[in-house]
Parts: C-alpha cells; sequence; structure tokens
C-alpha cells in the first residue's frame, strides 16, 4: 500500500505540474495575441475626431470628384466662383455651409456624403436655394452639387490643414475594418475560457472582461 500511494502522489504531483503548464502556455499565448492586437485595438477605439484627423484632404477631394463624373474638374469651378462671384450668388452661401459642415461634423470628413440630395440639404435647408444653386453650376459648365462639395473640401483642406492628415480616406477604411476583425478574433480567443482570462485580468490588474485586457495590453 505504501508503493501504490507513493506512485499516485508521484502521477498526481505530476499531473499538477503538467497542467499548470499547460495553462502558462494557455496565458503565454493570449498574451501574445493581444500585445499583437494592441495596435488593432487602438485604432479601433479611436473617436471620430481623432480618426478624420487622420485622412487626407485631397483623397477625399478625388473621392468626391470620381463619384460626380463626367462633371468637369472641380477645381475650375472654384477658380469660376472667385472670378464671378455674382454668377454665384446661392452658390457661394452654400459653399460657406459645406465648408462649416466639414469643420463641425468630423464624420463628413470619414465618410463624405456621396449623394448630390444630401450634399444640397447640407448646402441650404430652402429647396428653392438648392434648386437655384443647381443652375449656377450647370450655368458654369455642367457641374453639379458633388463638385461644389469638392470645392469646400479642397478650401478645408487649405484654411484648416490641421484637420487632416496623410492616409488615403480608402485606406484608412480598410485599415479599421481589418482592426476591427482582428480585435473580434482577440475576444474570441479571450473569452473561450473565463477562468484564464479571469487570471489574465489580474496580472495586468483590470476588470475580467476582454475589452479590459485588451485596453491593458495597448497601453503598455
Amino acid at each position: 500500500m505504501p508503493t501504490l500511494l507513493g506512485r499516485f502522489h508521484e502521477k498526481l504531483s505530476g499531473l499538477t505540474s503538467m497542467r499548470r503548464d499547460g495553462e502558462q502556455q494557455v496565458l503565454d499565448a493570449l498574451v501574445d495575441i493581444c500585445e499583437a492586437c494592441a495596435g488593432d485595438f487602438r485604432l479601433s477605439q479611436m473617436d471620430h475626431h481623432t480618426r478624420a484627423g487622420r485622412i487626407a484632404c485631397m483623397s477625399i477631394v478625388a473621392t468626391i470628384r470620381k463619384a460626380s463624373a463626367p462633371a468637369p474638374d472641380p477645381s475650375k469651378l472654384e477658380a469660376l466662383i472667385e472670378a464671378h462671384p455674382a454668377s454665384f450668388k446661392h452658390t457661394i452661401g452654400g459653399l460657406h455651409r459645406l465648408v462649416e459642415h466639414i469643420y463641425a461634423m468630423p464624420g463628413a470628413r470619414i465618410s463624405p456624403p456621396l449623394d448630390e440630395d444630401a450634399v444640397l440639404r447640407t448646402a441650404s435647408p430652402d429647396e428653392s436655394v438648392q434648386a437655384r444653386i443647381l443652375v449656377e453650376l450647370a450655368r458654369a459648365g455642367g457641374y453639379d452639387a458633388r463638385s461644389l462639395l469638392a470645392v469646400a473640401f479642397a478650401r478645408a483642406g487649405k484654411e484648416r490643414p490641421e484637420l487632416f492628415g496623410d492616409v488615403d480616406i480608402a485606406t484608412e477604411a480598410a485599415e479599421l475594418e481589418s482592426a476591427l476583425k482582428r480585435v473580434a478574433e482577440a475576444r474570441a480567443a479571450l473569452t473561450a475560457d473565463l477562468a484564464m482570462l479571469a487570471r489574465l485580468a489580474a496580472n495586468y490588474h483590470c476588470a475580467p472582461t476582454a475589452d479590459a485586457v485588451l485596453a491593458a495590453v495597448a497601453r503598455g
């Protein structure tokens, strides 16, 4: 019997050691996942102001210009407005409102409105003024409301360059989409074993939630 008990305790000690080693390997793997995802988590948590400040103004202008095709080059429209303001009485007011909207609403810089009706509603709440803007733009050479929006962004970029960055608008959106996917995968790994999540959270002195752990690791 003493021999059997000795063997039992030996096996039990080995099993305990293996379990402890296995759990540590799981914790180490979770830490690796969190560290690899730190930049993605920071990106996923950015507010609209920070995100908007990453985007290059001219990439927004290029996106709007593509959407307004086959309308002429909007840079020529800006020159026409400056040279012949009397011909753009209502357009100038709309341009001012669009520029102010760009300043005030970071969402407009992240996802600029490409629908012409949406642009017109921002340029003026008055439908009769909207109609006059369209007439003035058409008379100038076939421009549309999106052409005016492109001019507004170009002007905003000149007047308030600090509101913009150097990342292409499509690249920024793709980076965020990719980051959100990787963060979701990290959350799934962290919540696969809640006991392991609790131990990991204790190591980082944070709440036992996936986001709290990710945030702690992202902070370094």
